[in-house]
């Protein structure tokens, strides 16, 4: 093995002969890794997608640069229909070792299936619109992008989920139960898909039972007290312990649709509760013990919402974080960094931000100087509405670039033009009081004395 700290080979001992290091602890998370990553293989060809998943992040904790796990990743990313995860862990692999990778292999398939590609991505965009009609209890234009979805990305396993619930919360169990199977399919061990099948399928237990029991209703009303006693002493308690955990099941499954209607709900029970506490004072006590729970639940309601908001804008933000990287290798630096400056970082993991990082500092000042040389050019041809466009977004992604100073004069000539003389003077004073040695510094003080001379 190569030493991790001198990079010297030896195949005998734990003590690096050339530097003394002690390896026997980095042996041992390597080959915990290689090991979970075999573990992981075996599972991905029983179609244990889930289980593949989790085996393969850890094999990736222990061993950063385990390519062989990062590429499997990514190939189970991408077989669920997560092409942004994917295409993440694939150029991370790619950037470790640059030649005779299959991840290369990988995006380029990738890129050159571009039609597939936007099918995908827009499969995405239409799952993050679903969420964004759930948040507005709109079920039925969720369903509709969710089908929607699933048509242009079948393997979308967080789709079917999504899709399985908008038919739980429209009582539509039939059809959640065939969005399951289809999943399962997929992932037969995918722990979400499972979940909700076991609520389902209790749900439409229950519901069989209590159209039993109305069928049921004439009889009983016919019993002897005895009788009715009897009957319903031991097994009725033991049904309406198991209707009620069942229904507890049930609500925390499509609890993350309603949300945000429940947070109102608690609002407004809370306002009632206070309104009683004002007018009755034998139950004082108890109304503001209601009114403490509520006020705990609500408050937990609230977080779950954030929670689940930050998860969809961090996918969203991911999306568009690939979208810049395949932009950028496309060598689209304008594009690439105006996709990259819609990013925000806020919950990327210590990875995807070396990403950005890595892409931003590549790209920002390539396109500043196209968006300048761009906005010249048109304002020299005195098209000052695109010359202002160009030269605005040079601005954007410029850092100390020699050519800033002239963007600056471009643009105060341009809004000098437009008779908008506010703007023209802060283009001008900010020549003068940061670009002290610039060509345009005699021209921005005689072009701010025109303006005086003028108004």
């Amino acid at each position: 093995m190569n030493c991790p700290n001198c990079g010297y080979n030896f195949k005998i001992g734990n003590i690096c002969p050339n530097c003394n290091m002690d390896t026997y602890l980095y042996k041992k998370t390597k080959n915990t890794s290689i090991k979970l990553y075999n573990k992981s293989l075996e599972l991905v060809k029983i179609s244990d997608l889930s289980g593949a998943e989790k085996l393969l992040e850890h094999s990736i904790a222990f061993d950063k640069y385990n390519i062989e796990a990062r590429n499997l990743l990514g190939l189970v990313y991408f077989e669920k229909g997560k092409i942004g995860s994917a295409l993440k862990q694939w150029i991370i692999s790619s950037s470790i070792k640059k030649g005779d990778n299959p991840a290369i292999k990988y995006m380029d398939k990738v890129n050159k299936n571009a039609r597939k590609m936007d099918k995908m991505n827009d499969a995405v965009h239409m799952y993050n619109q679903a969420i964004l009609h759930i948040h507005q209890h709109n079920d039925d234009l969720a369903v509709i992008q969710l089908k929607k979805a699933l048509g242009l990305s079948p393997k979308f396993i967080d789709a079917y989920n999504l899709l399985a619930l908008c038919y739980i919360n429209i009582k539509k169990y039939s059809l959640a139960k065939k969005c399951i199977d289809k999943a399962l399919k997929i992932d037969k061990h995918n722990e979400t898909s499972l979940r909700y099948m076991s609520e389902i399928e209790g749900f439409t237990r229950y519901s069989n039972k209590s159209k039993n029991k109305k069928n049921n209703e004439k009889r009983t009303d016919n019993l002897t007290y005895e009788e009715h006693n009897k009957k319903f002493s031991v097994i009725g308690k033991g049904e309406i312990i198991a209707f009620l955990t069942g229904a507890i099941c049930i609500g925390a499954v499509i609890l993350i649709l309603l949300l945000p209607s429940m947070v109102d709900t608690r609002e407004k029970e809370i306002e009632q509760l206070k309104a009683q506490l004002n007018t009755n004072s034998q139950n004082q006590t108890q109304n503001k013990n209601d009114i403490e729970q509520l006020q705990i639940e609500n408050e937990s309601l609230k977080e779950q919402i954030a929670k689940y908001e930050n998860q969809a804008l961090y996918q969203e933000n991911l999306l568009k974080l690939s979208e810049a990287q395949s932009l950028y290798d496309s060598k689209d630096y304008t594009n690439a960094a105006l996709k990259l400056f819609e990013v925000k970082t806020d919950y990327f993991s210590e990875d995807e931000k070396n990403t950005y990082n890595e892409i931003k500092e590549n790209v920002y000042s390539k396109a500043a100087e196209s968006f300048y040389n761009d906005g010249k050019v048109k304002f020299i041809n005195n098209n000052y509405t695109e010359a202002q466009s160009s030269l605005e977004n040079c601005l954007k992604f410029a850092s100390g670039e020699n050519f800033v100073d002239d963007a600056l004069y471009y643009l105060g000539k341009i809004s000098e033009n437009a008779s908008d003389f506010e703007k023209a003077k802060t283009y001008y004073n900010k020549i003068i009081s940061e670009f002290t040695n610039s060509n345009q510094y005699k021209n921005a003080e005689n072009s701010l004395k025109n303006i005086s001379n003028s108004q």
